[in-house]
């Protein structure tokens, strides 16, 4: 994938999440591993420093960044999971019959 999700926390560093492509839409991992209530962006992989070395420095300007993409929302993403698992179960039963 190359995409990230970026976000702060209040009081703490910038994070970054590095998707896998596991079949999950980016936005929704988003939900699942960003901290609830936590706003998230989603940038391009080379939009984040190659250079680590000042990692905990990064600070996330949220004015620069415009709208959030999402907010962490476990309890979304577990509705969203469970509504794709469920239509997947229905594909499959629909097939099988």
């Amino acid at each position: 994938m190359n995409e990230r999700i970026i976000f702060q926390g209040e009081g703490q560093t910038m994070a970054v999440v590095i998707p896998c492509d596991c079949g999950i839409p980016v936005l929704q991992i988003g939900l699942k591993d960003v901290p609830d209530g936590v706003p998230f962006w989603i940038v391009a992989a080379s939009d984040i420093p190659e250079d680590r070395v000042l990692r905990n420095a990064w600070d996330l300007d949220v004015a620069a960044m415009g709208e959030p993409h999402g907010v962490g929302d476990n309890s979304a993403f577990a509705v969203w999971w469970n509504e794709k698992l469920a239509a997947e179960l229905a594909l499959e039963q629909e097939l099988n019959a």
